[in-house]
């Protein structure tokens, strides 16, 4: 699982229209809070009496007493008064108005109380009276680039040599940061449109790196801007450098480094980053989240959902809290407990009715449950009003896959390739196309007890399909080998059946099949076999197959030259992932003039749900048929069982693609076949499952089974492996 979208929401500004131009207005507006928690210095333009003394002018106050009077406004503004300090500032203005080092002090005063706007009238009206005053312009350019225009400020003091080299390169520094402030905060109307500003706040950073090469507020601004632009390998790089040289660094480039480490499938060095911005500050929203989904990555849920739930408890602005409880839910799913997350986005729903978020989340979790086309309804809610949200269309990619629609999808993820080549989702989603591309190898191995005859025989399959690599979007050819061996007290005899054809999804509806096939026996016989599946809606599936040389004919029967026929059909009913309910009938007629019928009915039911843990039970039912009495194979006239199952399911570790995981299964039942005394039945079966990538995947186990076929007992141990590998 693991894509992030932070929120930031703009607050609003309130200023003095009286004190501000219109260009001025825009320029605050365009900043909002472009330079709040960022890499911009604290430190104020100079305004040190002792340093701008009075000079001699026909004022009643003496210079000994203005510089007293403006020493003590000093304090006061550095202890937070800022309001006496100004009275007392304002006071020695209005006695003497054409004094200089008041206006510095007030412009000092004015940027330490963060309004920008008075701080440059307060210059202005410095440089008023001195033009050539270089504290007065310094103060003056600092607060120009801090309102929003650094790119004026820098171009204002190329005028004038003697400014300070400190307070240009402030100033390249103070445009590198406006740069990515707003490619972090303005609207982009569609995917992609973020792009050259994020080009441009890394260009600006790598020219200031390069004016400036020992410029700590560039090495910083540029991890966070390779972040923001998904360049998140190179993000890591920066930040480690910074590490190795042993920086102080701030806690915007760790929520910056945070989110670089996770989109590289990094969460322990995420979560680090991350918490080393949190003890930076406690209240950062980015950081939290971050910290949350780091946490999820690791699959530490315990700890993600204590953080989250506790971090959504807090008192937090409106838009920040509505993603939080959202990311608390989100929890849940992560889990896989799907229906607590969905009962709780709905009733999220209720209080915000009109949140796009709420039905991405929604259909998300949909899909999740195994629901594409209800997914698909609540996603397109969201595509009618905004086409391009790649949220949404990332997840009508994957309801696409679910529902076989793969020209849909590839087409839809051509529009977000375009447009948002570097997202980590799109990545995903790319990759899982061209995994699907490849050819596929399933093969399995089980060695199991045999129905051949009276007694303890054995029997060993092989099955091996290879699917090429998908022709357009739907089609996929196939070959295919069944071999079977079966050994038994009276004979031993090896089966083998080669075929080949072609495997067709059905968009929105389901899979056919055709297989045109050759069997290698003690005669050769050529067979044609179809089969489909088809999905009536997101519960209910129909099954059928026809085989007009049935693999279901008992090898013992085709030794002796018999052949058959088959016919079957199927239902299922899934309710979701906790409840489903398979029924099927089977119909095989055998050149021995045997009609053999078949009907099975199974249950399960998932009991306990967890991200480490899974246990479902299960019911069996199924009763068979035989018209031909006294067959030299087993051939029951009748038959019945019953059989109650329980599977408990491991994930003993999960990392992206890579897993391992366990599985027990425990059955008993009973087994009456006419004729004979009804008897116990049961197995025991203990299966390894390895994920080694997405391309690879092995199954593996051993079990114990007891089976009676005609009042025998026939018992002992099975095994099974299959391998799954898709290669180019």
């Amino acid at each position: 699982m693991n894509g992030m979208t932070f929120r930031r929401e703009s607050r609003i500004v309130q200023l003095n229209q009286n004190l501000m131009t219109k260009k001025t207005r825009m320029l605050l507006v365009m900043a909002l809070v472009a330079f709040d928690n960022s890499s911009l210095a604290n430190a104020a333009p100079a305004a040190d009496p002792a340093e701008h003394n009075a000079r001699p002018q026909a004022e009643t106050a003496t210079p000994e007493a203005v510089n007293a009077t403006l020493d003590a406004a000093l304090a006061l503004s550095k202890a937070g008064k800022h309001k006496e300090a100004l009275a007392m500032v304002e006071a020695l203005q209005a006695s003497s108005p054409t004094l200089l080092a008041p206006h510095l002090m007030r412009g000092r005063i004015e940027w330490d109380q963060r309004d920008l706007v008075a701080a440059l009238k307060a210059y202005d009206q410095a440089l008023a009276l001195d033009p050539d005053n270089a504290p007065a312009r310094e103060g003056r350019l600092l607060a120009l680039s801090r309102l929003g225009s650094p790119a004026d400020a820098i171009a204002e003091a190329k005028q004038y040599p003697k400014i300070s080299p400190a307070v240009v390169q402030q100033l390249y520094e103070d445009e590198t940061a406006l740069a990515i402030r707003r490619s972090e905060n303005v609207y982009y109307a569609k995917p992609g449109e973020q792009y050259p500003g994020g080009d441009r706040a890394i260009a600006l950073a790598e020219a200031n790196l390069k004016r400036y090469p020992s410029s700590e507020r560039s090495r910083f601004d540029l991890v966070r801007a390779l972040n923001n632009r998904q360049r998140s390998a190179a993000a890591v790089a920066a930040y480690e450098d910074l590490q190795r040289d042993k920086l102080k660094i701030p806690a915007y480039v760790q929520e910056a480094a945070g989110s670089a480490y996770l989109a590289e499938k990094k969460p322990e060095l995420s979560a680090q980053a991350y918490r080393a911005a949190i003890a930076a500050d406690p209240n950062s929203f980015e950081a939290n989240i971050g910290l949350f989904y780091a946490l999820v990555d690791q699959n530490d849920f315990a700890t993600a959902q204590q953080h989250i739930d506790a971090f959504a408890a807090r008192p937090l602005q409106p838009s920040d809290k509505f993603s939080a409880v959202s990311a608390a839910i989100w929890e849940r799913a992560f889990e896989n407990r799907l229906d607590v997350a969905q009962s709780r986005f709905l009733a999220l729903q209720e209080e915000a009715p009109s949140s796009l978020q709420l039905h991405v989340a929604l259909g998300k979790v949909y899909l999740w449950r195994g629901w594409p086309r209800r997914a698909k309804q609540e996603l397109e809610l969201v595509t009618q009003r905004y086409p391009d949200d790649r949220q949404a269309n990332s997840a009508l990619i994957e309801a696409d896959v679910a529902l076989g629609n793969h020209r849909s999808a590839v087409e839809r993820l051509a529009q977000l390739q375009a447009a948002t080549p570097d997202a980590p989702d799109v990545k995903n989603l790319l990759r899982a196309r061209t995994v699907r591309s490849y050819n596929e190898l399933a093969m399995s191995v089980s060695g199991t007890r045999s129905k051949e005859n009276i007694g303890n025989g054995q029997g060993l399959i092989f099955n091996t399909k290879v699917l090429g690599k998908p022709i357009g979007f739907q089609t996929r050819p196939f070959v295919h080998e069944y071999f079977e061996r079966a050994k038994t007290d009276r004979l031993t005899a090896d089966y083998r059946r080669l075929g080949a054809g072609v495997e067709h999804v059905i968009a929105d509806v389901g899979v056919v099949e055709a297989e045109v096939q050759q069997e290698f026996f003690r005669t050769r016989k050529a067979s044609l076999a179809l089969s489909g599946s088809f999905d009536l809606n997101d519960q209910w599936q129909v099954r059928g197959h026809l085989d007009s040389n049935s693999i279901e004919v008992p090898l013992r029967a085709r030794y002796d030259g018999t052949s058959g026929w088959q016919a079957q059909i199927g239902a299922s009913y899934r309710a979701s992932e906790r409840l489903a309910v398979h029924a099927g009938y089977t119909q095989v007629h055998l050149s021995d003039q045997n009609i053999r019928r078949a009907a099975s009915l199974r249950g399960t039911a998932n009991l306990i749900q967890g991200p480490f843990y899974k246990g479902t039970l299960g019911l069996d039912f199924s009763t068979s048929t035989n018209s031909l009495a006294n067959a030299a194979y087993f051939n029951p006239k009748s038959d019945r069982t019953a059989q109650l199952s329980y599977t408990s399911e491991w994930v003993n570790y999960q990392r992206y693609t890579r897993s391992f995981g366990q599985q027990l299964v425990l059955g008993i039942g009973r087994y009456a076949e006419n004729g004979y005394a009804t008897g116990t039945i049961g197995n025991v079966s203990y299966e390894q499952r390895v994920n080694l990538s997405d391309v690879m995947s092995l199954r593996y186990g051993a079990g114990y089974v007891r089976r009676l076929y005609s009042g025998a007992v026939s018992s002992g141990p099975e095994a099974s492996l299959s391998f799954n590998w898709k290669f180019l």
